[in-house]
């Protein structure tokens, strides 16, 4: 999909000063409609939009999840679309308004066994990428041991 992104952008470059609506058919729908076309990478696709809240205008954030809601016209790619936010009412409003499938997942609603495990996974891969990157770049005697 990053492809027709960078096409998109190459032949109009000036589409990220236009209004919303055509920022999303350029840049989002139009090719997510060419990843369709191109089977070989139609498995699944997931797009995160972080920190919706940070969004100043209200109609905005509505219309983001109103535009998101087309892409279920999209049926044969399997299509995810990850929503970080705050619980504020535009939000919430834009969600109650579109009739899509979607769920609510609040982080303090999550069992704490799971948030710790979770937790403790990232963790160790990211300590364990670390401790590799830093016994890369010195001698054998220095490094540090997978414990």
């Amino acid at each position: 999909m990053a492809v027709y992104i960078k096409n998109a952008i190459e032949s109009d470059s000036g589409v990220i000063g236009k209004a919303m609506r055509e920022q999303f058919e350029k840049l989002v729908f139009e090719p997510l409609l060419k990843t369709i076309l191109d089977t070989s990478q139609a498995s699944g696709l997931v797009i995160v939009v972080d920190t919706l809240n940070e969004y100043k205008r209200d109609n905005d954030v509505k219309l983001i999840i109103n535009l998101f809601s087309r892409v279920k016209s999209l049926a044969p790619l399997r299509l995810r679309i990850f929503v970080t936010s705050r619980p504020k009412l535009p939000i919430r409003l834009g969600f109650s308004a579109i009739r899509s499938k979607f769920q609510n997942l609040i982080l303090h609603e999550i069992p704490e066994p799971i948030l710790k495990h979770n937790i403790s996974a990232y963790l160790e891969h990211k300590l364990a990428r670390i401790r590799g990157e830093y016994n890369a770049s010195i001698s054998k005697e220095r490094q540090l041991s997978s414990s």
